[in-house]
């Protein structure tokens, strides 16, 4: 699931069979195991990005100079993944390190793209007054 999300935000293509009728393996708030109907992962078109040797510069540069174009059609994509019960790093971890990092790197595109809605509009107010005091 994380790696649909880096998919998503990668533009990258998913699955030609989604569907809501999939079930995936998560945690409740107590840490116990349970499995709820979701989407079908992606794994193959995941499989092929995670497989470029540029991947990890990829995820980097994302978030350097990319995450200012993501956009309201790719947060609604986000949001089923970023709002599933269990889509956390401590329950990410259980599958790997590398995991737990891919999925904190999505939580933090999703939140700073909520987090610009508000600062942007107020950036572009400072800037056009700094204007009218120059």
């Amino acid at each position: 699931r994380v790696l649909d999300c880096v998919d998503i935000l990668f533009y990258a293509k998913l699955s030609d069979r989604v569907s809501t009728e999939s079930y995936a393996k998560t945690y409740g708030a107590e840490g116990h195991p349970a499995t709820l109907k979701f989407l079908t992962p992606s794994w193959e078109h995941s499989r092929r990005i995670m497989s470029s040797g540029s991947f990890c510069k990829d995820v980097v540069q994302f978030a350097e100079e990319k995450k200012d174009m993501i956009n309201e059609e790719t947060m609604e994509l986000l949001e089923p993944y970023y709002n599933f019960p269990g889509f956390l790093p401590v329950n990410a971890k259980k599958a790997s390190v590398a995991t737990e990092g891919l999925l904190m790197f999505v939580r933090a595109m999703y939140q700073y793209h909520i987090a610009s809605l508000v600062a942007k509009p107020l950036q572009s107010a400072l800037a056009k007054k700094q204007l009218e005091l120059d």
